[in-house]
């Protein structure tokens, strides 16, 4: 019986750890930056798909038309963003990667914060000095520290040898 036991529970082990699980209980890091990777190029993605509004900012259109882009832009965000975080949440980095996967979890978490704060205010803003400041410094503060963890997660995985490619674009 105890051989039995052994015959069925070793090759079960080397599966998991050939499938994923890492010896510090996290995922193996190929597996893991695939993860990542599908998760950030499916966000990349329905990004892409709401940005529509954004090209009617900035131009000729009447300001309250590109007050409206813009809420109609961060509404769509800010929910995107959270699900970002809750998908990355969900993957369990092995410990090369915690740092990394903890800063673009914290990167996000503040692109959706900022986002949230960004809509809140436009909600009452009505000039185009209202909207470029605060639009923009949304896109500036939210922007450089999501390209930076996404960079050093890019980083981390160049470092363990893996050809993968994050389009962490700048």
């Amino acid at each position: 019986m105890r051989s039995l036991v052994l015959w069925l529970v070793v090759p079960l082990c080397g599966m998991l750890f050939a499938c994923g699980g890492g010896r510090d209980g996290g995922l193996s890091m190929e597996a893991y930056v695939e993860q990542a990777a599908r998760a950030l190029a499916n966000t990349d993605a329905r990004v892409e798909e709401i940005s529509g509004p954004l090209s009617e900012i900035g131009g000729a259109q009447p300001v309250d038309q590109q007050i409206e882009a813009a809420r109609a832009y961060l509404s769509d965000l800010v929910p995107i963003a959270d699900e970002f975080v809750l998908a990355l949440r969900a993957i369990d980095a092995p410990s090369q990667a915690e740092e990394a996967h903890e800063a673009l979890i914290e990167a996000w978490e503040g692109l959706r914060d900022r986002g949230q704060e960004a809509l809140d205010v436009l909600e009452s803003a009505e000039t185009q000095s209202e909207l470029e400041g605060e639009f923009g410094l949304f896109l500036q503060d939210s922007s450089a520290g999501v390209f930076a963890a996404c960079r050093e997660l890019q980083d981390v995985a160049d470092a363990s040898g893996l050809a993968v490619d994050l389009a962490c674009e700048t």
